[in-house]
């Protein structure tokens, strides 16, 4: 079954016997029989029939509404959606120890073998001393094959994530104060451009989640806690090196970011983007997610925006039983 995507302007969807037609300018540029259809997706405005709603209703079509953006902004609920379904198993394997653990490995093991292949493509093509720090990662990888308990693999993530920060700041060809991850607040100007891309990233896996119909608060790396979308958190994970971690060194290295960029925040004490250049940062941002890259689990071209979509789907079919495990996304 497929995925309709609306994302052109003035788009119109009508029924026809048990149909949807999509309609531009009072020209059909799709018809499409509903029992090919799982999901609508529409980006920005559409103009929906009240019998092409009807259908959608009758046949559990689960329809969902973006903004131009792509930011998540609400669906159509039918009484036979299977949301309830996907999220009761969602909840039932949170509480599976061994479902969990399995999980959690997988989501660590991607984002160490991503952390590792950054450190490699700077320690091919230069004379950095990072190859520990790389040597570092890769024994956290295997040992995560040993790992008996959620905190094993947590600290294994944690050792790996560690020592790739620690080589990090040698791969800048500018010092901007970068000398260890620090979150809250950020104290350099590195490390507030890395903040503030892991908020965007953290905007658009939270779309994907919703839009596969996950329950964004239930993860199984990030313990489950109230106001705190530890799903997102979970799926972020493999993609910090390659979007935000990516954008930021390429950025610092050629010098599209300097001191002039970043003001001090009175309140937290910290280092913030400046507004005149938070702009900037999100057209890289947005460049960075619309690269197109080959997508390994379903050996595709796509961009990083809809690799998104497509781990989300692959966590949902994890989670319904329908795959063995869950396979990160791990780009060479």
């Amino acid at each position: 079954m497929a995925t309709l995507y609306i994302d052109k302007p003035d788009i119109r969807l009508r029924k026809k016997d048990k149909r949807i037609i999509v309609e531009q300018e009072d020209k059909v540029i799709d018809d499409i029989p509903t029992f090919r259809l799982e999901q609508i997706v529409v980006f920005g405005g559409v103009e929906l029939t009240v019998p092409a709603l009807s259908l959608i209703f009758q046949e559990n079509i689960d329809t969902v509404f973006l903004t131009k953006k792509g930011r998540y902004k609400g669906r159509i609920y039918s009484p036979g959606l299977s949301l309830v379904t996907l999220r009761l198993k969602q909840y039932e394997r949170v509480i599976d120890k061994d479902f969990t653990l399995s999980a959690a490995s997988s989501l660590v093991k991607g984002k160490l073998k991503n952390l590792r292949t950054m450190l490699m493509r700077f320690n091919r093509s230069s004379d950095l001393d990072i190859g520990y720090s790389a040597l570092q990662i890769r024994n956290c990888i295997k040992s995560l094959e040993n790992a008996k308990t959620l905190d094993s693999v947590r600290g294994y993530e944690g050792a790996g994530t560690s020592a790739y920060f620690s080589a990090l700041q040698k791969i800048f060809k500018y010092d901007l104060g970068f000398r260890k991850r620090v979150k809250r607040p950020p104290t350099d100007p590195v490390n507030a451009l890395l903040s503030f891309g892991y908020t965007l990233l953290c905007g658009d896996i939270n779309t994907a989640v919703n839009l596969v119909g996950l329950d964004p608060y239930i993860g199984f790396l990030h313990e489950p806690q109230d106001r705190k979308t530890s799903l997102v958190f979970d799926l972020m994970e493999e993609f910090r090196p390659v979007i935000v971690d990516s954008i930021v060194i390429s950025s610092i290295n050629r010098k599209y970011f300097e001191f002039s960029d970043f003001e001090p925040d009175s309140e937290t004490g910290g280092i913030n983007i400046s507004k005149n250049s938070i702009a900037r940062f999100i057209s890289y941002y947005q460049e960075r997610l619309a690269n197109v890259v080959f997508h390994n689990q379903s050996n595709q071209h796509v961009s990083y925006k809809k690799c998104f979509e497509l781990q989300a789907r692959i966590m949902a079919r994890y989670i319904k039983g329908e795959t063995d495990k869950y396979i990160p996304m791990t780009p060479k």
